[in-house]
């Protein structure tokens, strides 16, 4: 991994740490009257998803059920006067009704006992091309093929609990409200259903998870519901109490939520306490803490924690005027114990106690002299003009500083500025200088005094030391080198002005990883990394980061069964019905059924079936093997032998227009419908081409068939079951 994005993740924990460390893991709901409570976001551009792929889903606790599936609204974007928009409800004898809107409807109403009462139930609906789809507990449970796209419910705002316009309010517990503009995966519904969400998706618009209020408290002051899809659209609540265990706030089920681990590195001085506040570290190590994320899911951090230690010092100091403490950032003029803060050569306080000692004193001497002077205290032969100091000390123990002005006549001075990268010499004397100073040379001038040569040695070779640390192998900034160890290592380069520029690098080094992973399965399978699937036989790629931090490349050996690979039948073409069936695989076991009747037809190494139009006019059959643990099975084939002339009411079932485009309905009106019904339509080869369930109430059924040819429409009730044929031209 790269230094950036080690730098990116520790400034994102620290962020997380900081800003998340305080909250408590709250997990709430709303409880929903029925009669008139609703909560509602006003409405905004980012969930407008007319004419668009859109997906909804929550968790519901129902009390009772309203008289028809779409009594009981759970969300809905609906305008009802242009009949634009979506509604996901649920009613009637545990139903659920997705409704697609725009002028003409589109809509699903599941099967009866999908949703039970007083239980906690995830349902989800999508769109996308035309199809509708509708979830429970994350398992599709039915479909519908439609010319309706969502129609654009404009300045409608977005409704949970009740609709915009009808009275049909959700009578139980709502929680996790989620409005997506994409159509979401069975999978990634199966998960939803599986776990609380946790990620961040720009085209998730609408999330309201119902955690703001005090379960079963008063709320009379709360009412809005914090939108966590980063959108801003919050929830605004309408009509409820807000006091006691119904119409307000109530305690949702213990939702099942994945941890996100981050990892972080940090370097402090004397303590660091943790992100979650239960404790103060003071010594180094690897530590572990948890905090909750603004969505209430867990956050593990791994802290790789250094911690360096203050320094404490004394000094003496003896002064005879202000005194400037070390640091710059104090001075004082009166004796007395003080202290000072500095940064050490650790990057941590160095607290300084300062025994200070203070008196004043000074005198001004201006002499003249030839060649040199002696100072009368110290004794000091002076031989160049100039200020100098003598000290005495005074009556209170403190310097006396005298302070002479001398001037030394006929004597003349020379300075000169000699810039070297290693090394140079003196032009006078010829000595060699390695160290940079100031070094001094004398000659007799023209008139016998001495002339002093002043030379400043100034070298521009430069040094720098820093620390390091990478994964696998490390090239050194002039790139000679590549070290492969940790170590103290050093490199040079050749600076501006063209001296040696010597650099000392600190490296730790952390080598990468290899593995080999031999995996069998029967299905498709998420890498290590989980960047993407692995769906037939072959070797695959995938890197993931190791314990120490770099990358582990992990070559997956990756084996798939294939068991059926293709399947055939061939048709009489005296009566346009099927002769035999032959299917194609790796393996010489196979098993025939009636799929009717769920009846072993033959079973053995024959990889091909004769049709018996003695057995049955109306058959459908099967192939089924298995190998090891895997299994697979054809679709079930059906033969239409004389099959419309053997039902009873075979001219009752009226289809129209007959030839036809692709548009059909079915008229229902004479015949007798009791309970539950279903409608199926049959390509001329035996596919299951749709398949409707209906209800009592409905007398006239629309279906599409896309491809020209000839169909058999088959309808089911508890009173008979009716046939005719079909033509899409």
């Amino acid at each position: 991994m790269s230094k950036l994005k080690l730098c990116f993740l520790s400034i994102l924990v620290s962020f997380i740490s900081i800003n998340l460390n305080a909250q408590k893991r709250v997990q709430n709901c709303i409880d929903f009257d029925g009669t008139d409570d609703v909560v509602y976001s006003n409405y905004d551009t980012s969930f407008d998803f007319s004419d668009h792929s859109f997906s909804m889903e929550a968790w519901i606790y129902a009390y009772g059920f309203g008289t028809e599936a779409y009594d009981g609204t759970v969300m809905a974007w609906h305008d009802e006067p242009s009949n634009k928009g979506a509604v996901l409800s649920v009613g009637g004898t545990g139903q659920i009704y997705f409704g697609v809107h725009n002028d003409s409807s589109a809509e699903i109403t599941s099967g009866i006992n999908k949703v039970s009462k007083t239980t906690w139930t995830h349902i989800a609906a999508t769109y996308e091309d035309s199809i509708l789809r509708v979830y429970v507990n994350g398992v599709k449970i039915d479909t519908l093929k439609s010319d309706v796209a969502p129609g654009l419910a404009l300045n409608i705002p977005f409704t949970v609990g009740e609709h915009y316009t009808y009275a049909r309010g959700f009578w139980g517990k709502i929680d996790d409200v989620m409005l997506w503009k994409r159509k979401l995966t069975d999978s990634e519904i199966s998960q939803r259903a599986a776990e609380r969400y946790c990620g961040y998706d720009p085209s998730l618009r609408i999330y309201l998870p119902f955690n703001d209020g005090k379960a079963g408290q008063i709320n009379t002051l709360n009412k809005k519901a914090k939108d966590l899809s980063g959108y801003g659209n919050d929830g605004t609540l309408k009509s409820f109490n807000l006091t006691g265990s119904y119409s307000n706030w109530l305690s949702s089920f213990a939702h099942t939520q994945p941890t996100i681990d981050f990892f972080d590195t940090v370097v402090t001085c004397d303590r660091y306490p943790a992100p979650s506040r239960s404790t103060v570290y003071t010594q180094s190590g690897v530590y572990y803490d948890t905090v909750l994320t603004e969505r209430g899911c867990d956050s593990a951090i791994t802290i790789y924690l250094t911690i360096k230690k203050s320094t404490r010092d004394t000094l003496n100091v003896r002064t005879c005027g202000v005194y400037v403490s070390p640091s710059g950032n104090q001075t004082f003029s009166i004796s007395g114990i003080y202290e000072d803060i500095i940064t050490n050569s650790i990057g941590c306080d160095s607290i300084i106690t300062i025994n200070l000692k203070t008196g004043p004193d000074s005198t001004f001497f201006n002499v003249s002299n030839c060649l040199s002077y002696v100072m009368p205290i110290s004794g000091r032969n002076i031989t160049s003009s100039g200020i100098y100091l003598d000290t005495l000390l005074n009556s209170v123990g403190c310097d006396s500083l005298l302070i002479y002005d001398v001037s030394i006549l006929s004597e003349s001075y020379f300075d000169s500025t000699i810039i070297y990268c290693r090394n140079a010499t003196i032009p006078t004397n010829g000595k060699l200088i390695n160290e940079p100073g100031t070094y001094f040379d004398t000659l007799v001038n023209a008139v016998g005094c001495d002339s002093i040569l002043r030379y400043h040695m100034i070298s521009e070779e430069t040094m720098s030391i820093f620390n390091d640390y990478a994964c696998g192998s490390y090239t050194s900034a002039s790139g000679k080198y590549i070290w492969t160890e940790s170590g103290i290592w050093y490199d040079t380069l050749i600076n501006a002005v063209g001296c040696d520029s010597v650099i000392k690098v600190n490296l730790d080094l952390t080598p990468n990883s290899e593995s080999d992973l031999f995996w069998t399965y029967c299905e498709s399978k998420r890498s290590p990394s989980r960047k993407f699937f692995m769906d037939t036989t072959g070797v695959y790629f995938d890197t993931v980061m190791n314990m120490g931090g770099c990358d582990s490349f992990i070559t997956i050996h990756y084996e798939r069964p294939e068991i059926i690979t293709n399947i055939y039948n061939t048709v009489n073409p005296q009566n346009s019905v099927i002769d035999s069936v032959y299917v194609t695989s790796g393996y010489d076991y196979y098993q025939w059924y009636n799929c009717n009747e769920s009846i072993l037809l033959k079973e053995g190494s024959e990889h091909w079936y004769n049709w018996n139009l003695a057995d049955s006019n109306y058959m459908a059959i099967k192939c089924i093997m298995e190998f090891q643990s895997c299994i697979d099975s054809t679709e079930c084939l059906i033969d239409f032998v004389d099959a419309i002339s053997s039902f009873v009411g075979a001219n009752t079932l009226k289809v129209y227009p007959n030839p036809s485009k692709g548009n059909f309905s079915v008229d229902l009106n004479n015949i007798n419908i009791l309970g539950q019904s279903t409608l199926k339509i049959w390509a001329a080869d035996g596919r299951l081409v749709k398949e409707y369930s209906t209800i009592s109430a409905r007398k006239e059924l629309t279906f599409y068939i896309k491809q020209p040819g000839i169909y058999i429409v088959e309808f089911n009730t508890t009173t008979g079951k009716y046939l005719t044929k079909i033509i899409r031209f």
